[in-house]
């Protein structure tokens, strides 16, 4: 959220979600301008460096749910040729009942083909993770179903040495749990886009993942 300060330096969003403002707003798809919900009138255009963009909904970039399910590939495609965009790709935990073989097949396959189908612009996966709050109980997804779909996205970033971006809510322990049981280093670069444990916690995470 912005003041109404003027911005004294560029700004650089290192996490977002553009096809969310896309479902929001309910805007045509042949209307939606990436450069226009970028910017805004207190922030000049020459300040605004870029954004990191997370596709976390599977319906962007899972091929194999067809067309019915992929009303958001469209924004991602714009995404890919924005130059101040840059992207994720991955499945959220609130959307993890979608994870299974193929899926993994395809996200593997966005990421080895990274350097025809989206060139340098996808930069981590994810984000991926755990939610055990209330929030995530009408997504209807089970503590299994999260825990699968997060080993496979680590599983991936390990493989391709690609960094991770973190979903973690009421799930501390368990996140932290999983990360040691997959042997992520713990120079391994990670991004925790959002933080509600405690202090005691955020400091073990900080002593044991350094990156």
């Amino acid at each position: 959220i912005m003041s109404n300060r003027s911005v004294a330096g560029p700004v650089f969003d290192s996490h977002c979600h553009l096809d969310f403002i896309y479902q929001r707003y309910k805007i045509p798809v042949q209307k939606f301008s990436l450069s226009k919900t970028m910017t805004d009138d207190r922030i000049q255009p020459h300040y605004f460096e870029g954004c990191i963009t997370n596709f976390c909904h599977p319906s962007a970039w899972d091929r194999h749910l067809g067309k019915k399910f992929q009303p958001l590939s469209v924004i991602l495609d714009k995404a890919v040729q924005h130059n101040k965009v840059f992207l994720t790709l991955g499945t959220h935990p609130h959307w993890s009942r979608f994870w299974n073989e193929a899926q993994d097949s395809q996200l593997r396959t966005h990421v080895e083909n990274c350097h025809t189908e989206f060139g340098s612009k996808l930069v981590a996966i994810g984000e991926t993770g755990l939610d055990f709050s209330k929030n995530n109980k009408k997504h209807k997804t089970t503590k299994e179903m999260q825990e699968r779909a997060f080993r496979g996205q680590i599983k991936i970033a390990l493989d391709f040495q690609i960094p991770l971006v973190l979903h973690i809510r009421s799930a501390e322990d368990e996140g932290l749990s999983v990360l040691e049981r997959c042997a992520v280093p713990r120079t391994f670069p990670m991004h925790r886009h959002c933080f509600t444990g405690s202090l005691a916690q955020a400091e073990y995470w900080l002593e044991h993942y350094t990156n």
